[in-house]
C-alpha cells in the first residue's frame, strides 16, 4: 500500500499503550511505517480518564483536547490499523478510540482501520531490553511498549527475535504453567529450534537487516550462520557499504566458507529491481526459496515451459528472460511433465529429485510464499485473562474466590406487572409490597400510589452484585445464596460482606461471572481434572497416605498399651 500519507509502502500501524488510571504515567501513540522504523509520537497525557466523566472533572479539558489531537494525529497520517496494549482498562480505551474511527470515516470517508487489542507480554519484556534501550534512547518506557505493540502486529516474528540474546529474554515469556518444570537449558533448546525453524520458513533478507536495527536478530537463525557467524557477517556487509546483489558474493566478496554457503544460501532473500534483473551479477533465483546447486533444473524447467529453441539456451540473455518470462506467468509451468523429468536425472545418475523439482515449480508460482498461520484477532477469552491478569489454570469453572458484596441486584417493576397481591401484617395491620418487601404502609391504597410512581418502588431483589478480589464483578442470584430457599437475599447476606463463593459461569465478552455460595456448592469437588490426569497414580498416592495413618494410629495404640 502506498498513499500521500507516507513515502514508505506497506502497513502503517498505530500503535498505542496507556497506563491505567491510578498511574501519573501520561499514555503514548507511536506510529511505524511498512518496514517496522517510527515515522511520528503523539502524547496522551489525559487519555486514561473516562470520556463519560470529563465534563464534570478538572482533568475534562485535557480528555477532550487529547482525543481531538488523536483524531487529526490519525486523520493526517491514516494508519491501516491500530494496536492497543491490552491491560488495565484497555477495554474504554478500545471504545473511545472506536469512536474517533467511526466518526472520521463518517465525516471524512477515509479507508476502515482495524482496532487490535494485543497481548503486552512481550512488549514488557522488550522495553526492558538492551536492545530497546539502544535504539530507542530517549524513549519513555511506555513508548517503548507502543513501538513493540506495533511491531507485533506487523511481523510477530521479527518482534519475537529482538528477545532472542545472550540474556534470554526470550524465556522469560509466560510459556504456561508447567514451565517451572523444564530446565532452562531445555527450554531454551526447544524455543531456538522452533525459532529456527520458522525463520527459515519465512527467508531472512541480508539487505534489509544492514538498514533496520530491529531486523537484525533474525540473521543468528539462518541455516548455517548462528548468532557469531551472522553478527559477523553484518559487521562485514556495513564496513563495505555494498549491497548484497546475489547469494554468489557470499563466497566471492565476503568470504563465506562454502560449507557455510551451501547450508544458509536457500534461505537468503535477495530483492531484485526489475529493471537490473538482465545485468549478469543479478539472478532471478535468488529472491526464491531454490537452492543454487538446484538453479540450472529451475532454468531448465522454465526454458522447456516457453518452448525455445535448443540453440538459445545457452545464452545468459535467455535464461534471465525464460526466468522472467516464467515468474510473470507461472501458469505455463503447469503443463511440464516432471515425473519424465526426474526419470531423466535419475539416468544421469542423480537420486530421486521428483519432490525437489515440484518445490521448484512451486516456487517458481509464489516466491518466498508466507506459509505461516493468518493472523486471528484475541478472542473474547484471552482478552478477558490478560485483562483480569488471571490464566485459564488460575480462574475458571469450578474455582472459588473471595467476593465482598457491594449491592442488591433488583429488577424494575413494568408498569403491567401482572398478579401483584399485596400482603397486610395481621399483627400490626401494615401492608407489604410484593416486589420490594418494604412493609410500612398503613393503606392499601399507598401501595398502588408507590407501585405506579416512576422509581418508587426499586424491584423485585434478584440477587446480590460482588467484587472479587482479582477486580471482576460477580452476581449470585437468589436462588444460589443458600441451599435452604429464601425470597430476600438481604436475609442472609449483608452489605460490605466477604464470602466465599464458587465460579459456576464466566461471561468472557462481558468482563463478570456467575457464582453460587451455597454450601453444597462449595463443597463439592472443585477444579475439573485434566486430560493428563493420573488416576492410577493419585488412588495409589491416596492409599499409601490411608494406610501410613493406620500404621500411625496402631503404633499410638501399641504405646498406650504398653503404658
Amino acid at each position: 500500500n502506498m498513499d500521500e500519507s507516507s513515502a514508505v509502502p506497506g502497513i502503517r500501524i498505530l500503535g498505542i499503550s496507556v497506563r491505567d488510571e491510578e498511574e501519573d504515567t501520561p499514555g503514548y501513540g507511536v506510529l511505524i511505517n511498512g518496514e517496522g522504523e517510527v515515522e511520528e509520537t503523539i502524547t496522551l497525557t489525559y487519555f486514561r480518564y473516562s470520556t463519560r466523566a470529563a465534563s464534570q472533572r478538572d482533568w475534562g479539558a485535557g480528555k477532550v483536547d487529547d482525543v481531538k489531537r488523536l483524531k487529526e494525529f490519525i486523520l493526517e497520517h491514516k494508519p491501516h490499523v491500530v494496536g492497543i496494549c491490552c491491560a488495565g482498562r484497555a477495554i474504554y480505551y478500545q471504545r473511545d478510540i472506536q469512536e474517533i474511527v467511526t466518526a472520521l470515516e463518517q465525516q471524512h470517508q477515509i479507508d476502515p482501520i482495524a482496532i487490535e487489542m494485543v497481548d503486552p507480554s512481550l512488549a514488557r519484556l522488550y522495553e526492558k531490553s538492551n536492545r530497546a534501550q539502544t535504539e530507542f534512547a530517549g524513549y519513555t518506557p511506555e513508548q517503548r511498549i507502543a513501538v513493540s505493540i506495533a511491531r507485533r502486529l506487523r511481523d510477530p516474528l521479527v518482534e519475537f527475535c529482538q528477545l532472542c540474546n545472550f540474556t534470554n529474554d526470550i524465556l522469560d515469556l509466560p510459556w504456561g504453567s508447567l514451565k517451572r518444570i523444564i530446565p532452562p537449558e531445555r527450554l531454551k533448546q526447544i524455543v531456538t529450534e522452533e525459532f529456527i525453524t520458522r525463520v527459515n520458513e519465512v527467508g531472512v533478507d541480508l539487505n534489509f537487516a544492514v538498514e533496520h536495527y530491529h531486523y537484525q536478530p533474525m540473521v543468528q537463525f539462518a541455516c548455517g550462520l548462528g548468532p557469531r557467524k551472522g553478527a559477523a557477517l553484518l559487521k562485514l556487509l556495513k564496513q563495505t557499504n555494498e549491497r548484497l546483489e546475489a547469494r554468489a558474493a557470499l563466497v566471492t566478496n565476503f568470504k563465506l566458507g562454502g560449507r557455510v554457503f551451501l547450508n544458509c544460501a536457500g534461505f537468503v532473500k535477495i530483492e531484485n529491481n526489475r529493471d537490473d534483473s538482465l545485468n549478469e551479477n543479478l539472478q532471478l533465483l535468488d529472491s526464491t526459496r531454490i537452492h543454487p546447486e538446484t538453479y540450472i533444473w529451475a532454468t531448465k524447467m522454465a526454458i522447456d515451459a516457453l518452448e525455445y529453441d535448443d540453440d538459445e539456451e545457452d545464452t545468459l540473455n535467455v535464461k534471465q528472460r525464460a526466468l522472467e518470462e516464467i515468474i510473470e506467468d507461472p501458469e505455463k509451468l503447469r503443463d511440464l511433465d516432471l515425473d519424465a523429468f526426474a526419470i531423466e536425472l535419475e539416468r544421469q545418475e542423480y537420486p530421486d529429485k521428483r519432490i525437489t523439482l515440484y518445490d521448484i515449480r512451486d516456487e517458481l508460482t509464489n516466491r518466498f510464499a508466507d506459509k505461516r498461520v493468518p493472523y486471528h484477532a484475541l478472542t473474547d477469552e484471552e482478552r478477558f485473562y490478560l485483562l483480569c491478569n488471571e490464566t485459564p489454570e488460575t480462574f475458571t469453572v469450578g474455582a472459588v474466590a473471595l467476593c465482598k458484596v457491594f449491592a442488591i441486584a433488583r429488577r424494575k417493576p413494568k408498569g403491567d406487572e401482572p398478579d401483584i397481591q399485596p400482603k397486610r401484617n395481621e399483627e400490626n395491620g401494615m401492608w407489604q409490597c410484593p416486589l420490594c418487601l418494604r412493609d410500612n404502609f398503613p393503606e392499601l391504597s399507598e401501595i398502588w400510589n408507590h407501585f405506579d410512581t416512576t422509581g418508587s418502588c426499586p424491584g423485585q431483589a434478584i440477587g446480590i452484585k460482588v467484587r472479587l478480589d482479582n477486580g471482576l464483578t460477580g452476581f449470585i442470584a437468589t436462588k444460589n445464596i443458600s441451599d435452604s430457599k429464601i425470597t430476600n437475599p438481604e436475609d442472609r447476606i449483608k452489605l460490605r460482606m466477604q464470602i466465599n463463593a464458587k465460579v459456576i459461569r464466566i461471561i468472557y465478552d462481558r468482563f463478570t461471572v456467575d457464582l453460587s455460595c451455597k454450601s453444597s456448592d462449595l463443597n463439592a469437588p472443585g477444579l475439573s481434572k485434566d486430560l493428563y490426569y493420573d488416576t492410577d497414580a493419585a488412588e495409589k498416592i491416596r492409599k499409601d497416605q490411608k494406610a501410613k495413618k493406620k500404621e500411625k494410629n496402631r503404633l499410638r495404640l501399641c504405646v498406650d498399651t504398653t503404658a
